[in-house]
């Protein structure tokens, strides 16, 4: 009954003015954020209903991730030989930010071809929204880790400041522009290439390992420079930064910017291009 329901609901809500398929794709793309509270709802939705039945809902997944994280960062900080108090904070909050990173790198691969694949073959809304819909999702899911993070910040006393919160909600922001533009970008490139979803799910563990996550660039000495070749250090760094009271180097959030603004840009020429194909390939 609450699945029929659910059908229903989304067959109303797409039924929006905002979301019927326009001339362009800005015109699509500018109707589907005017629609903001039909993505949001929906995304709201998808995490009622992933704990459906469950007592303590999404609190399990909090549990899980704490009690995983809170064992290696005691563990690693043996390793390195530092003080638990420095490390654990440094190591909880880069695996929560590479949980959000990654999860939306993985999960975009199957985001038209999987849940979304039989929506988008049945109802007229354009393709963007059900990207909003994955990235608004994602950022929920994330949101879940605060209530651990505190429980961090206590033990270890590492607090975000006063003048390093503006620069969690700058980072997270084009982390969030960010991972709008790469789910269309891997959405739509997986969806018409089916071998680059493994491809991309082998690559990300070893992208983990040389992303400064559980290590600080500072322990490899003369080469700690190579790991600022990596983007994905940047994204981590401009979120964790602040989460650690302190604010984010400015050659980061520069990085950051520039590489939201390339994704952003590459995403709508494959989308102007592809957005009537894409119903062919799912």
């Amino acid at each position: 009954m609450r699945e029929k329901s659910s059908n229903s609901i989304q067959k109303n809500v797409f039924n929006s003015n905002y979301l019927q398929r326009a001339t362009s794709a800005s015109g699509e793309i500018f109707g589907a954020f005017r629609a903001w509270p039909v993505w949001i709802y929906l995304s709201l939705n998808d995490i009622r209903t992933k704990y459906r039945r469950a007592a303590l809902g999404p609190l399990w997944l909090v549990f899980g991730i704490g009690i995983a994280l809170s064992g290696m960062a005691l563990a690693w900080s043996v390793i390195f030989g530092v003080s638990w108090r420095e490390y654990v904070p440094y190591m909880i909050s880069g695996m929560l930010v590479w949980q959000l990173i990654s999860g939306y790198i993985l999960q975009s691969c199957d985001m038209f071809t999987g849940e979304f694949s039989g929506l988008i073959k049945s109802l007229p809304a354009p393709p963007i929204i059900y990207a909003l819909r994955f990235v608004m999702r994602g950022l929920w899911l994330f949101l879940h880790y605060l209530p651990f993070w505190v429980c961090v910040a206590v033990a270890t006393g590492t607090w975000p400041t006063v003048e390093s919160i503006p620069y969690f909600v700058l980072g997270l922001f084009m982390t969030l522009v960010t991972a709008l533009s790469v789910s269309v970008i891997v959405g739509m490139m997986a969806a018409r290439f089916r071998d680059l979803s493994p491809a991309i799910g082998a690559l990300m563990t070893p992208a983990m390992m040389v992303t400064p996550v559980m290590w600080k660039p500072e322990m490899l000495g003369e080469y700690g420079v190579y790991a600022k070749m990596n983007p994905l250090t940047h994204y981590v760094e401009v979120l964790r930064a602040p989460l650690l009271g302190h604010a984010p180097g400015e050659e980061s959030l520069i990085a950051v910017g520039v590489m939201a603004a390339f994704f952003s840009l590459l995403a709508f020429i494959l989308y102007r291009r592809y957005r009537y194909t894409l119903v062919l390939w799912v």
